[in-house]
């Protein structure tokens, strides 16, 4: 019989998981500092410990209703699981790739942490919820579960900047931990190298499980078929990585061949502007001699400008297109540029069309001063970086790498970020 708190949990969240495709236990309340509150005590989760499994819908939802009375009964924990929608629960036991943020370009590896477990420090008492020897048994009970109930886990080996719990025989366990991150320029912790970057007193230190250990345990191991597995999984991922980006390149390369630079969109919008502005002044100058009232030309004007501005979406939406994102951890546009975007979105119901033209000139120094210097520093990271110019010549797209850039940062970035996720593949 599981407690009132699991079958909640089960009900709530293994069964009717959120729209964003994974569930998160909730025995916890967020606050700004980067703190919990749990149980009425302010607490930071500095540590976390990964579980490795596969990232299959009804894998998925089985490791969490198996671990989920361990982690709530027994240890009393905060967690996360993942926890797949219908809609990205694939049964041909494909990994979605929404999950996976090496294929669309995220600056984390998500893979290998689908259950993520918080150990906690305690402020007012100095110390982790959990002393080594507790960690150690969690650790024990929680494989020993998933083995009984055929959960197919430890598909993947750890990334370069998590700690694998080691065995006697070698890092065979699907867990592996880490520290909190910390967040560089405009690829968040995707360089990351460290397990414990901040040098945090480690909670883990020692955890080491003998043979001893897993046969008290009941866990039985295939070695072998164990090494093979994560062999497996990472070529084929590498090879599906690889021909991906080769499809995604060549597209880029298509669509920028018909391209337009951002000056010359803005040039084109610019002269559209003046000679809307030099017809309207012609036509109301007291030399003009028309028939009847003179037209409210400034009045038509704002309506043209209006509908030139909605029937030119898609060249507004190229401009914005020319900007990369801002560094940070929201990872969000130029502000100023995120506003006028908004303004040109709104048309034709906002009314100050003339306003709307004058800020969108603005996007011109707004993209010299502040935009080219971080697209040119993108540019540098594509050609400093080995892996990066030899996989780029295999596919004679390294002398492409400029014009790509500069026309499409936002998605070149991605590009980048990929790139470096598949370097990292072949070091695991």
């Amino acid at each position: 019989m599981f407690s009132d708190s699991v079958n909640s949990y089960i009900q709530k969240m293994v069964n009717n998981p959120s729209a964003d495709g994974y569930a998160l236990y909730d025995n916890e309340i967020y606050c700004d500092d980067g703190a919990v509150e749990f149980n009425g005590k302010m607490v930071e989760r500095e540590w976390q410990i990964r579980i490795s499994i596969y990232p299959e819908q009804q894998n998925l939802k089985k490791a969490a209703t198996v671990l989920a009375p361990i982690l709530i009964d027994t240890y009393n924990l905060c967690f996360k699981c993942l926890i797949l929608c219908p809609a990205y629960g694939l049964p041909n036991k494909e990994e979605p790739v929404f999950w996976d943020g090496t294929m669309n370009g995220n600056d984390r590896d998500q893979r290998g942490k689908e259950i993520c477990i918080y150990i906690r420090y305690f402020r007012q008492k100095s110390k982790y919820e959990l002393e080594p020897s507790q960690i150690k048994r969690l650790i024990l009970d929680c494989w020993k579960a998933l083995l009984d109930n055929q959960v197919d886990c430890h598909y993947i080996s750890p990334n370069i900047d998590e700690k694998p719990i080691k065995t006697d025989l070698g890092p065979v366990a699907p867990f592996s931990y880490s520290s909190v991150k910390p967040w560089w320029n405009r690829h968040g912790i995707l360089h990351a190298k460290e397990y414990n970057p901040y040098n945090y007193p480690d909670p883990l230190l020692g955890v080491y499980l003998k043979k001893k250990d897993l046969d008290d345990a009941g866990i039985t191991i295939n070695l072998t078929q164990i090494q093979a597995r994560l062999f497996i999984y990472q070529h084929q991922h590498y090879i599906r990585a690889e021909n991906q980006m080769h499809e995604d390149l060549k597209s880029l390369e298509s669509m920028s061949q018909n391209a337009k630079s951002f000056y010359q969109i803005v040039e084109e919008i610019e002269e559209f502007w003046r000679l809307s502005k030099k017809t309207s002044v012609a036509i109301n100058s007291p030399s003009v001699s028309l028939p009847g009232n003179k037209p409210d030309v400034f009045a038509e004007l704002e309506g043209v400008l209006t509908d030139y501005i909605f029937l030119n979406k898609e060249k507004f939406e190229n401009i914005f297109k020319r900007f990369p994102f801002v560094p940070g951890p929201d990872e969000k546009e130029f502000d100023k540029v995120s506003y006028i975007k908004q303004t040109i979105k709104n048309v034709p119901q906002n009314t100050n069309v003339e306003l709307t033209i004058e800020q969108l000139m603005q996007l011109k120094l707004c993209y010299a001063t502040e935009a080219k210097p971080e697209i040119n520093e993108l540019l540098q990271e594509f050609r400093s970086n080995d892996f990066i110019v030899t996989f780029l010549s295999k596919y004679n797209m390294f002398s492409k790498v400029e014009t790509l850039v500069n026309y499409y940062p936002q998605e070149m970035r991605k590009i980048y970020r990929r790139l470096v996720h598949m370097q990292r593949e072949k070091l695991r």
